[in-house]
């Protein structure tokens, strides 16, 4: 302990109690760590800097997330659009399928259900916003 002590250092000069793992609070040695290369303001600095650093690649992290799940549905909704006019049961599975996507991201969703499955939506310009404003938006945080 008191090698890294003296190694690695403190932001300050304070006492590092070292105890045993007995029953009762044994302290085996008090330390004073050498001071370390950076004040306590550099060393808060840097954790603040290496804190936001990972709130941003977490947060592009879920929003790749969130824009690879709006992906699939426009993947979906083209599947179901090219051959909406074909009535078999695999397209109506398929249309389940996209449909219960959707209510399962309507539960978390702010503002709930979709009155009618975005399928439906016709304008391809129209359905990118949906997804914009429906799958991603809400979710980043």
């Amino acid at each position: 302990m008191k090698r890294y002590l003296d190694q690695e250092g403190l932001s300050r000069r304070i006492p590092v109690l070292v105890g045993t793992n007995e029953t009762e609070p044994f302290v085996e040695a008090v330390y004073y760590a050498a001071p370390g290369g950076e004040s306590a303001e550099d060393a808060i600095a840097r954790m603040v800097a290496v804190r936001d650093a990972e709130q941003r690649e977490r947060r592009a992290k879920h929003r790749r997330e969130l824009q690879e799940a709006a992906d699939s549905m426009c993947e979906l909704r083209k599947a179901i659009r090219e051959t909406r006019l074909w009535p078999s049961p695999q397209m109506r599975r398929l249309r389940e399928y996209y449909e219960a996507k959707e209510a399962m991201v309507a539960v978390s969703h702010p503002l709930g259900r979709v009155p009618k499955p975005s399928w439906t939506i016709t304008d391809d310009g129209e359905f990118e916003r949906f997804l914009e404003r429906y799958y991603v938006d809400p979710f980043i945080r």
